[in-house]
């Protein structure tokens, strides 16, 4: 039988945090592994039975997300249902949110700073400007910054279901360079 596909992502720019974090990543690197990786996830599942969900999901309501999760995988894509009923002491032995540090920074890194600026928007979603530690202006902030507004733009896709749609358009190898 084909097998079932649970797609997850979080945001990029945890992501990329925490890849400079663990790996000392470079911000864009962690942004443009980000784009390359979903991309590939997304084109290599198009024809299998896939279920969505989202790390911010997962974490907002870890019962329930799991649950619909575990619905979806059997209605949709006739994976057999769990031994037992889910329940909050079984996903909580797998949902470690101690471990989400970037979602915390992310969420906590607007306290006492000025409203942040609206890089781009997209429907139903706001790409917000961010603290890099590149200067403002120079050519590698640009191409950071652009990385990060395309993944931001990627993620809203997911998260709206566009990009799962078979035409929907990939960013081009052309793309990832860095213009001078």
């Amino acid at each position: 039988s084909e097998p079932a596909v649970l797609f997850t992502f979080r945001h990029p720019l945890e992501v990329a945090k925490s890849l400079n974090r663990r790996n000392d990543f470079e911000i864009r690197h962690g942004l443009r592994l980000w784009i390359m990786y979903n991309m590939r996830a997304v084109q290599n599942s198009q024809e299998l039975c896939r279920v969505v969900s989202s790390n911010e999901k997962i974490l907002d309501n870890p019962l329930l997300e799991v649950q619909r999760i575990s619905d979806e995988l059997t209605l949709k894509c006739g994976v057999p249902s769990p031994p037992r009923p889910l329940d909050n002491d079984t996903i909580h032995e797998f949902v470690d949110m101690s471990l989400q540090h970037n979602r915390n920074e992310l969420k906590d890194g607007l306290k006492g700073k000025e409203v942040p600026n609206v890089l781009a928007q997209y429907p139903g979603c706001d790409v917000l400007s961010y603290d890099s530690s590149l200067r403002k202006g120079s050519t590698e902030f640009e191409y950071e910054e652009k990385l990060y507004i395309k993944a931001m733009q990627i993620k809203c896709d997911l998260e709206s279901g566009v990009a799962f749609e078979s035409d929907y358009q990939w960013p081009e190898e052309s793309f990832f360079k860095i213009s001078s």
